[in-house]
């Protein structure tokens, strides 16, 4: 899947940006040079519960084949795209999605104390939907705030020419986006989506229901980023 977009939804205006970043180091005319990046990261959560084939197991005569329960969430996660890059990621990684502030490609990393990994190309998401909302605005002081509803799809696949996972999954399911603008702040958002699915663990089939977040709101710069 790849090429799948990243879509946003905020204030009745839709942001399209491609989950895989593309940097444009050349343009007509123009040498390209350094200047500071300034970025919005957010936590990406994923709290999936699994139904996976159990054991057949026979006494005299009675043959009982049960169903196991499984965990996906970000351990699982984290962990097997640790086994894929040939990172041992400790139990405090975190998985984030980064975005140039203002708009441009996103990225998916995990970081982990001083490390951080770009692992974007393992995941694909796109919207499925069309989206509806509400909207509160305050004319006066430039505040205004709302939520969209839209049906969003969340995969973690094998990427192209990489090390195979061995954990994959494709959940979809209705999102709901809060967000709020104010003058000096811009817009900021917020997506829960309640999913199902499935996947593999290993090989072995996972049917999936849960959650899938994107929260929290907090800016880095990032010195030497190209520009032209």
């Amino acid at each position: 899947m790849n090429g799948t977009k990243f879509e946003q939804k905020g204030n009745n205006m839709s942001r399209t940006k491609k989950v895989f970043a593309i940097f444009t180091l050349l343009a007509a005319g123009a040498l390209p040079g350094l200047a500071d990046q300034t970025n919005v990261v957010q936590h990406l959560s994923f709290q999936l519960m699994g139904l996976t084939q159990g054991p057949t197991v026979t006494n005299r005569n009675s043959v009982d084949t049960s169903v196991d329960f499984t965990r996906v969430g970000n351990r699982q996660v984290i962990q097997a795209l640790g086994l894929a890059t040939g990172h041992a990621f400790s139990r405090n990684a975190d998985l984030v999605v980064v975005t140039p502030l203002g708009g441009g490609s996103s990225s998916i990393q995990v970081r982990d104390a001083g490390t951080t990994v770009d692992v974007t190309t393992y995941f694909t998401y796109q919207v499925l939907s069309g989206s509806v909302g509400n909207a509160q605005a305050n004319l006066r002081t430039g505040r205004a705030s709302g939520s969209n509803y839209f049906v969003e799809e969340f995969a973690l696949i094998d990427a192209p020419g990489l090390v195979p996972l061995t954990l994959h999954f494709d959940v979809r399911g209705v999102a709901s986006e809060t967000w709020t603008t104010t003058p000096n702040q811009g817009t900021r958002s917020e997506v829960t989506a309640e999913v199902t699915g499935s996947g593999d663990n290993g090989g072995v089939v996972l049917i999936l229901q849960g959650s899938v977040q994107v929260q929290g709101y907090s800016l880095e710069v990032v010195s030497g980023g190209w520009t032209t």
